[in-house]
């Protein structure tokens, strides 16, 4: 078998989540793009979270930063068919045609909801020059699962 879909995250501080499916949040993902086979990649939106830290420095970051700002996301994650990329680098994926193929192409997803990346930036230390006004506890549920590890 193969992957059918790769996703490039960059970082141990980045988290990929659906408030719309918590618990599978690739289902979503899969039912809106599997079946469109032009799509060769997908640029997911990222949210950054910060701000003061709830609880203790043991708890995952899921549940220390619940703080964002999601007026300013931004698409830098690419989720992408490895059998329709010539390339991947950090912030993209670039398609190619193959023969007798359709055309393929790669696209910015819109829904903050479906999918996205939590990007927990103050995870290592404030970084001080963000301002995070939107409370969002969308993903505090995961912060058992995780064991309480240092994550």
């Amino acid at each position: 078998g193969r992957a059918k879909w790769v996703v490039l995250l960059h970082s141990f501080d980045e988290y990929l989540h659906s408030v719309t499916s918590p618990e599978r949040p690739l289902a979503a993902f899969e039912e809106k793009y599997g079946m469109d086979d032009s799509i060769a990649a997908v640029k997911l939106a990222a949210v950054d979270f910060g701000g003061e830290a709830q609880g203790g420095s043991g708890e995952p970051a899921v549940s220390r930063f619940v703080w964002s700002n999601p007026g300013a996301h931004y698409h830098h994650v690419p989720v992408f068919r490895p059998w329709r990329v010539a390339s991947v680098i950090v912030n993209s994926a670039r398609p190619f045609p193959r023969p007798a193929a359709p055309a393929v192409r790669a696209i910015d997803e819109p829904d903050l909801d479906m999918l996205r990346v939590n990007h927990y930036i103050d995870m290592f230390g404030s970084r001080g020059y963000r301002q995070f006004p939107v409370r969002d506890i969308s993903a505090v549920w995961a912060g058992p699962i995780l064991g309480g590890r240092r994550v």
